[in-house]
């Protein structure tokens, strides 16, 4: 087992993060490799919340694989952007997460289906998911959709790395 104090996401990302974490993570990370599969055990927490991935990766010398779900009690992505006018928004759910990297290209997703008890605003949610990915166009919201009590949100397009190419994440109600 290995106990995590401090997370450096751009070295587990390789340059292709600008996030900038504003708050602590800690964690444990637990893994079993048999041959060119590991198992794999993470749970992050942050002072506002907890992500627990449970998958596997497989290796190899010119191809990485990560597969696995995650559950998320409580996470404020607030945590993760400067901007300080975004609503309140806990999330709670599931995920389905698939990376695929090679020494060219990587292609990452990941389907989140929020619980009720999630919060937008000073609402519960009452439905939400959403399918966003990673790959050399940046940051792509492929679809996304929550729904409270009062709102309806759609959302999607990209968030371009270091301005290879434009943004086009748009939002409507």
């Amino acid at each position: 087992d290995l106990a995590l104090d401090t997370i450096a996401v751009r070295t587990l990302a390789r340059g292709r993060s600008t996030l900038a974490i504003r708050e602590p993570l800690a964690g444990t990370l637990t893994v079993r490799t048999v041959r060119d599969t590991m198992g794999v055990d993470l749970l992050v927490r942050a002072d506002s919340g907890t992500v627990r991935f449970l998958g596997y990766s497989l290796l190899d010398s010119i191809h990485t694989s990560i597969h696995g779900d995650a559950t998320l009690q409580r996470i404020d992505p607030r945590a993760f952007v400067a901007r300080r006018d975004i609503p309140r928004l806990i999330l709670d759910g599931r995920a389905t997460v698939a990376i695929d990297m090679a020494p060219a290209d990587t292609d990452a997703h990941i389907t989140l289906r929020l619980d009720t008890s999630s919060v937008l605003g000073d609402e519960r949610v009452r439905s939400g998911e959403m399918r966003a990915g990673m790959d050399r166009r940046g940051l792509h919201v492929d679809t996304a959709e929550v729904t409270t009590r009062s709102l309806h949100l759609q959302a999607r397009g990209t968030l371009a790395p270091h301005g290879v190419t434009h943004d086009t994440l748009s939002f409507a109600d």
